[in-house]
């Protein structure tokens, strides 16, 4: 985002302040007194001063730093210059002398920092250079966290909300990050998803603690303005850094892509912003066909023959664009979106992972997924539901994919990602007594929670959405799938006494 002379002026004048407020720390040489006091002997020759501003956090130079030599006797005599891509500055005529050098980027606002300061000499003479560097990801999660257990593996998360288009920091906005956690109880082994909200400070800063070094889902909401959910690495007892830019009401419309499933089960959001790019393939060639989806917006697109894409009519903000081939496995990256411009990416597929073990010699009984398809083709057998088999599921991009060729199945875009809804009363000849069902899905057994719906101020949320099927297992993973539309011929261990409203079950079984 470009910054405006107003906005570099008060960068420069709040560098200034508080290198001299600090400065003072930074202990004064007794030789260096004879420059200070304007000693006639002394030589005033200007001095080329130059330097690089590095990342610890991001592990990469620092481009766009605004530093600032300052002189603690004499606050007036100051000298600034800005980064390169490179992480470089120039400083072509520094008067000899004693110096606190500091330096001001957006990025220290999301780690809550002020300019690390450093005592610099500057002699007649003598071209002088500065290394300046933003602390590492270990060392400021102490700072902003506190101290850990040795024992404790968790990461943070720190970064800015602003608005989209303006570019100004939101105070007070909601940014949560959600993941699944397993637990081993009385019941057997359970996924719980977690969720850990903060609020934002008033310069738009946040920061989430507490975090596993795993991959987890963070969205960003004020009420007002809004995110999408994206995923983000999280270090082992460090940090991560990612900012957010969030859509005004204007930026990014609630549209409902069917009235027939009701208002709230069928909102996505629309808006002016373009996103164009290219998918590339491992070998870094372009891929063609290959689908590209904002997650939260229900709109995609196909890549042609030159890989290239472009989606139209998105919302402003933060959003999480996934790219899928077949062949391949799925990646996202994030992407800023901003309202009337086009925003670029570019997103390279990976081969699927593959695993080689060591030998081992198992004994056992009889395998569990054995007994399990067993009873699945009884079940099939009865014709109580509709049945998925691996055959079914081989090219889809996704498990909802399949699951939209079941009848009374309806695959809802959210401001998560996907939804199954089912419809009580419906017939072939269109027409439905209660749409909006929400089926009950099992996966291995276990009944997968709802997700978090829409995040107001307050830290709580006041509506859920089903569960996404997708975030917890692939097509090539299933071995099979039941659709029951209502209570009739399902397993008696699951039946849910009420809680889908009569609405159906899905099991879903993996291979593992």
């Amino acid at each position: 985002m470009p910054v405006t002379r107003a906005c570099a002026s008060h960068r420069r004048l709040r560098v200034a302040l508080v290198l001299a407020m600090l400065a003072p720390l930074v202990a004064m040489p007794c030789h260096a007194s004879a420059m200070q006091t304007g000693n006639a002997t002394a030589d005033t020759t200007p001095v080329v001063v130059t330097g690089t501003v590095y990342d610890s956090v991001a592990h990469e130079p620092l481009a766009g730093a605004l530093v600032q030599l300052v002189d603690p006797q004499h606050a007036s005599r100051a000298y600034d210059a800005t980064t390169d891509s490179l992480g470089t500055f120039r400083m072509p005529a520094v008067a000899p002398g004693r110096y606190a050098a500091g330096f001001y980027h957006p990025s220290l606002e999301a780690l809550g920092l002020e300019p690390p300061l450093t005592g610099v000499d500057v002699e007649a003479g003598h071209p002088t250079s500065v290394a300046l560097v933003v602390p590492g990801g270990n060392r400021i999660s102490t700072i902003v966290c506190g101290e850990r257990a040795p024992t404790d593996s968790s990461g943070a998360l720190v970064g800015v909300v602003r608005d989209a288009d303006s570019g100004a920091p939101l105070a007070g906005a909601i940014v949560a990050a959600t993941w699944l956690e397993t637990r081993i109880g009385v019941h057997g082994i359970q996924q719980v998803k977690r969720r850990v909200p903060t609020q934002t400070r008033d310069d738009g800063g946040y920061v989430l603690c507490g975090l596993p070094n795993d991959r987890v889902s963070v969205s960003a909401d004020s009420g007002m303005h809004r995110a999408g959910m994206i995923e983000v690495e999280i270090p082992t007892q460090s940090l991560a850094r990612r900012d957010f830019s969030v859509a005004s009401p204007t930026a990014a419309v609630e549209t409902p892509v069917d009235s027939t499933l009701g208002a709230r089960s069928a909102i996505v959001l629309r808006g002016t912003a373009r996103l164009a790019g290219v998918v590339r393939g491992p070998d870094g060639h372009p891929i063609s066909g290959a689908r590209v989806t904002v997650q939260g917006t229900g709109l995609s697109s196909m890549t042609g023959t030159d890989g290239d894409f472009t989606i139209t009519g998105l919302p402003a903000g933060t959003f999480s664009a996934q790219a899928r081939a077949i062949g391949l496995s799925p990646v996202s990256a994030t992407v800023d979106l901003a309202s009337a411009r086009t925003s670029r990416v570019t997103i390279t597929l990976a081969k699927p992972a593959a695993t080689t073990l060591a030998a081992v010699t198992v004994y056992g009984n009889r395998p569990h997924t054995l007994e399990t398809m067993t009873e699945f083709a009884a079940r099939r057998r009865q014709g109580f539901g509709h049945y998925l088999t691996t055959d079914d599921l081989r090219n889809r991009f996704s498990v909802t994919d399949a699951l939209k060729s079941v009848p009374g199945i309806q695959v809802v875009p959210t401001a998560t990602g996907v939804a199954i809804y089912g419809s009580r009363g419906c017939s072939e000849l269109g027409g439905c007594v209660e749409p909006g069902c929400r089926p009950s899905v099992y996966l291995d057994g276990q009944r997968l929670p709802d997700e978090p719906g829409r995040i107001k101020p307050g830290l709580d949320t006041t509506t859920t959405d089903p569960p996404d099927i997708n975030q917890y297992i692939q097509p090539q993973q299933v071995m099979g799938i039941e659709v029951y539309g209502s209570e009739a011929g399902v397993p008696p261990q699951y039946h849910d006494f009420g809680r889908s409203g009569g609405c159906g079950v899905i099991l879903i079984w993996s291979k593992h």
